[in-house]
Protein backbone atom coordinates (compact mmCIF):
# COMPACT_ATOMS: atom_id res chain seq x y z
CA UNK A 1 0.00 0.00 0.00
CA UNK A 2 2.06 3.26 -1.28
CA UNK A 3 -0.25 5.85 -1.34
CA UNK A 4 -3.07 7.56 1.19
CA UNK A 5 -5.89 8.59 -1.14
CA UNK A 6 -8.51 10.18 1.35
CA UNK A 7 -9.01 10.52 4.76
CA UNK A 8 -12.77 12.40 6.31
CA UNK A 9 -13.75 13.36 9.52
CA UNK A 10 -16.68 14.77 11.27
CA UNK A 11 -17.81 16.23 14.22
CA UNK A 12 -21.46 15.57 15.45
CA UNK A 13 -23.69 17.13 17.60
CA UNK A 14 -25.19 15.34 20.44
CA UNK A 15 -28.06 12.80 20.34
CA UNK A 16 -28.74 11.85 23.88
CA UNK A 17 -27.23 9.58 26.30
CA UNK A 18 -27.46 6.17 24.38
CA UNK A 19 -25.51 4.07 27.10
CA UNK A 20 -28.51 2.42 28.52
CA UNK A 21 -29.89 0.77 25.39
CA UNK A 22 -29.12 -2.03 23.60
CA UNK A 23 -26.42 -1.39 20.45
CA UNK A 24 -27.18 -4.11 18.20
CA UNK A 25 -30.93 -2.15 18.13
CA UNK A 26 -29.77 1.00 17.20
CA UNK A 27 -27.22 0.28 15.30
CA UNK A 28 -29.46 -2.07 13.17
CA UNK A 29 -32.17 0.91 13.30
CA UNK A 30 -30.48 3.57 12.57
CA UNK A 31 -32.51 5.37 15.35
CA UNK A 32 -30.86 8.85 15.88
CA UNK A 33 -30.19 12.02 14.18
CA UNK A 34 -27.19 14.58 14.41
CA UNK A 35 -25.86 16.83 12.23
CA UNK A 36 -22.87 16.30 10.67
CA UNK A 37 -20.01 18.86 9.95
CA UNK A 38 -17.66 17.05 6.95
CA UNK A 39 -14.18 17.55 6.05
CA UNK A 40 -13.23 16.04 3.18
CA UNK A 41 -9.21 15.91 2.09
CA UNK A 42 -8.53 14.48 -1.30
CA UNK A 43 -5.13 13.29 -2.69
CA UNK A 44 -5.66 12.60 -6.54
CA UNK A 45 -4.08 9.23 -8.16
CA UNK A 46 -3.88 7.71 -11.27
CA UNK A 47 -7.11 6.48 -13.33
CA UNK A 48 -5.66 3.77 -15.93
CA UNK A 49 -7.80 1.03 -16.60
CA UNK A 50 -6.82 -2.60 -16.51
CA UNK A 51 -8.50 -5.14 -18.96
CA UNK A 52 -9.03 -8.63 -17.63
CA UNK A 53 -10.21 -11.97 -19.27
CA UNK A 54 -13.11 -14.46 -18.16
CA UNK A 55 -12.75 -16.04 -14.91
CA UNK A 56 -13.37 -19.52 -13.95
CA UNK A 57 -16.30 -19.95 -11.29
CA UNK A 58 -14.51 -21.78 -9.08
CA UNK A 59 -11.93 -19.37 -9.04
CA UNK A 60 -14.92 -16.82 -8.23
CA UNK A 61 -15.85 -18.88 -5.66
CA UNK A 62 -12.24 -19.38 -4.14
CA UNK A 63 -11.42 -15.66 -4.56
CA UNK A 64 -14.43 -14.35 -2.57
CA UNK A 65 -14.46 -17.12 0.00
CA UNK A 66 -10.24 -15.73 0.05
CA UNK A 67 -11.53 -12.12 0.46
CA UNK A 68 -14.28 -13.28 3.12
CA UNK A 69 -11.95 -14.93 5.26
CA UNK A 70 -9.38 -11.99 4.63
CA UNK A 71 -11.84 -9.57 5.97
CA UNK A 72 -12.44 -11.27 8.89
CA UNK A 73 -8.51 -11.19 9.89
CA UNK A 74 -8.55 -7.88 8.28
CA UNK A 75 -11.32 -6.60 11.12
CA UNK A 76 -9.61 -8.12 13.70
CA UNK A 77 -6.13 -6.29 12.61
CA UNK A 78 -8.19 -2.87 12.93
CA UNK A 79 -9.57 -3.59 16.18
CA UNK A 80 -6.15 -4.44 17.77
CA UNK A 81 -4.58 -1.71 16.31
CA UNK A 82 -7.54 0.84 17.33
CA UNK A 83 -7.15 -0.84 20.97
CA UNK A 84 -3.15 -0.66 21.30
CA UNK A 85 -3.67 3.46 20.42
CA UNK A 86 -6.23 3.62 22.87
CA UNK A 87 -4.28 2.25 25.49
CA UNK A 88 -1.41 4.92 25.03
CA UNK A 89 -4.35 7.29 26.60
CA UNK A 90 -5.34 7.50 30.13
CA UNK A 91 -8.59 6.22 31.24
CA UNK A 92 -9.45 4.89 27.78
CA UNK A 93 -11.19 1.05 27.21
CA UNK A 94 -10.45 -1.32 24.69
CA UNK A 95 -13.22 -1.44 22.50
CA UNK A 96 -14.77 -4.94 21.23
CA UNK A 97 -16.30 -5.12 17.76
CA UNK A 98 -19.94 -5.39 17.10
CA UNK A 99 -21.41 -7.36 14.31
CA UNK A 100 -24.22 -5.34 13.23
CA UNK A 101 -21.76 -2.03 12.74
CA UNK A 102 -19.74 -3.71 10.17
CA UNK A 103 -22.15 -5.22 8.23
CA UNK A 104 -23.40 -1.33 7.67
CA UNK A 105 -19.74 -0.39 7.47
CA UNK A 106 -18.85 -3.55 4.87
CA UNK A 107 -21.64 -2.36 2.58
CA UNK A 108 -20.83 1.22 2.81
CA UNK A 109 -17.07 0.14 1.67
CA UNK A 110 -18.55 -1.84 -1.42
CA UNK A 111 -20.46 0.77 -2.61
CA UNK A 112 -17.26 2.91 -2.49
CA UNK A 113 -15.58 0.08 -4.26
CA UNK A 114 -18.21 -0.18 -7.26
CA UNK A 115 -18.02 3.86 -7.02
CA UNK A 116 -21.64 3.98 -6.55
CA UNK A 117 -20.95 6.64 -3.34
CA UNK A 118 -17.74 8.53 -2.12
CA UNK A 119 -16.96 10.07 1.75
CA UNK A 120 -19.40 9.59 4.40
CA UNK A 121 -22.78 7.42 4.29
CA UNK A 122 -25.47 9.96 4.75
CA UNK A 123 -28.25 7.43 6.06
CA UNK A 124 -25.60 6.80 9.29
CA UNK A 125 -26.92 8.86 11.99
CA UNK A 126 -26.02 6.63 14.91
CA UNK A 127 -22.58 5.78 14.19
CA UNK A 128 -19.15 7.83 14.48
CA UNK A 129 -17.40 7.10 11.24
CA UNK A 130 -13.81 6.94 9.79
CA UNK A 131 -13.42 6.47 5.80
CA UNK A 132 -10.03 5.57 4.46
CA UNK A 133 -9.21 4.87 0.57
CA UNK A 134 -5.62 3.01 -0.03
CA UNK A 135 -3.69 3.36 -3.14
CA UNK A 136 -1.60 -0.30 -3.82
CA UNK A 137 1.33 -0.83 -5.93
CA UNK A 138 -0.34 -3.75 -7.27
CA UNK A 139 -2.77 -4.98 -9.54
CA UNK A 140 -5.03 -7.44 -6.89
CA UNK A 141 -7.17 -9.78 -7.95
CA UNK A 142 -8.30 -10.73 -4.99
CA UNK A 143 -6.79 -9.69 -1.54
CA UNK A 144 -4.98 -11.87 0.82
CA UNK A 145 -5.38 -12.09 4.34
CA UNK A 146 -1.93 -10.44 4.74
CA UNK A 147 -3.20 -7.39 2.38
CA UNK A 148 -6.35 -7.13 4.86
CA UNK A 149 -4.32 -7.29 8.10
CA UNK A 150 -2.00 -4.77 6.68
CA UNK A 151 -4.44 -2.38 5.67
CA UNK A 152 -6.26 -2.58 9.30
CA UNK A 153 -2.98 -1.39 10.38
CA UNK A 154 -1.85 1.68 8.05
CA UNK A 155 -5.72 3.03 8.48
CA UNK A 156 -5.02 3.55 12.03
CA UNK A 157 -2.01 4.83 12.34
CA UNK A 158 -2.94 7.34 9.60
CA UNK A 159 -5.78 7.92 11.59
CA UNK A 160 -3.78 8.62 14.71
CA UNK A 161 -1.06 10.77 12.84
CA UNK A 162 -3.69 13.05 13.34
CA UNK A 163 -2.32 13.27 16.84
CA UNK A 164 0.76 15.43 16.64
CA UNK A 165 -1.78 18.33 15.34
CA UNK A 166 -4.25 17.79 18.95
CA UNK A 167 -3.72 20.14 21.82
CA UNK A 168 -4.61 18.45 24.83
CA UNK A 169 -4.66 21.57 26.69
CA UNK A 170 -7.10 23.42 24.98
CA UNK A 171 -8.73 20.34 23.29
CA UNK A 172 -8.81 21.78 20.40
CA UNK A 173 -6.55 21.54 16.53
CA UNK A 174 -3.11 22.91 17.23
CA UNK A 175 -3.16 24.75 13.89
CA UNK A 176 -6.77 25.35 12.43
CA UNK A 177 -7.47 24.01 9.25
CA UNK A 178 -5.40 20.95 9.43
CA UNK A 179 -7.94 17.89 10.71
CA UNK A 180 -8.05 15.99 13.86
CA UNK A 181 -11.15 14.56 13.56
CA UNK A 182 -10.28 10.58 12.81
CA UNK A 183 -7.41 10.76 15.54
CA UNK A 184 -10.31 11.60 18.53
CA UNK A 185 -13.03 9.53 17.10
CA UNK A 186 -10.34 6.51 17.22
CA UNK A 187 -9.62 6.91 20.66
CA UNK A 188 -12.76 8.75 22.35
CA UNK A 189 -13.86 7.36 25.33
CA UNK A 190 -17.50 6.88 24.99
CA UNK A 191 -17.14 5.07 21.49
CA UNK A 192 -17.20 1.34 22.58
CA UNK A 193 -18.14 -0.62 19.79
CA UNK A 194 -16.15 -0.91 16.33
CA UNK A 195 -17.67 -2.02 13.41
CA UNK A 196 -15.06 -2.72 10.55
CA UNK A 197 -15.75 -2.42 6.27
CA UNK A 198 -12.86 -3.57 3.84
CA UNK A 199 -13.44 -4.16 0.25
CA UNK A 200 -10.90 -2.91 -3.02
CA UNK A 201 -12.09 -1.07 -5.61
CA UNK A 202 -12.89 -3.46 -9.24
CA UNK A 203 -9.65 -2.88 -10.64
CA UNK A 204 -7.90 -4.08 -7.39
CA UNK A 205 -5.69 -1.02 -7.22
CA UNK A 206 -7.61 0.78 -4.37
CA UNK A 207 -8.60 -0.23 -0.61
CA UNK A 208 -11.74 1.36 1.02
CA UNK A 209 -11.66 0.84 4.99
CA UNK A 210 -14.93 2.04 6.71
CA UNK A 211 -15.25 2.44 10.73
CA UNK A 212 -18.18 2.50 12.12
CA UNK A 213 -17.82 4.00 15.92
CA UNK A 214 -20.85 3.06 18.91
CA UNK A 215 -21.43 5.53 21.14
CA UNK A 216 -19.78 7.84 18.04
CA UNK A 217 -17.13 10.59 19.07
CA UNK A 218 -16.55 14.21 18.19
CA UNK A 219 -19.70 15.22 20.05
CA UNK A 220 -19.46 19.17 20.23
CA UNK A 221 -18.19 20.03 23.94
CA UNK A 222 -17.37 16.90 25.38
CA UNK A 223 -13.89 16.17 23.67
CA UNK A 224 -12.35 17.18 27.26
CA UNK A 225 -14.42 14.35 29.00
CA UNK A 226 -13.55 12.04 26.19
CA UNK A 227 -10.16 12.22 25.11
CA UNK A 228 -7.70 11.23 27.81
CA UNK A 229 -3.83 11.95 27.86
CA UNK A 230 -1.14 10.41 26.71
CA UNK A 231 0.35 7.93 29.90
CA UNK A 232 3.97 8.86 29.37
Amino acid sequence: MARFLLDTIHDATDNGDLINQDPDDIIANNTASDVYITDTHIIPVGNEEVKRGPVDKKEVQRMFQTDMEAIKAGRNSTLARHNAKRDLHRGTAPMQLNQRASDKAQDWAEKIARGEAFGFDPDNTVCGENVILLYTNNDLEFMTMNNFQETGKICVDRWYEQINNYDFDNHAARQAGKPIGSFTQAVWKNSTYLGVGIAKEKDGKYIIVVCRYFQKGNIKGKRARNIGRLKN
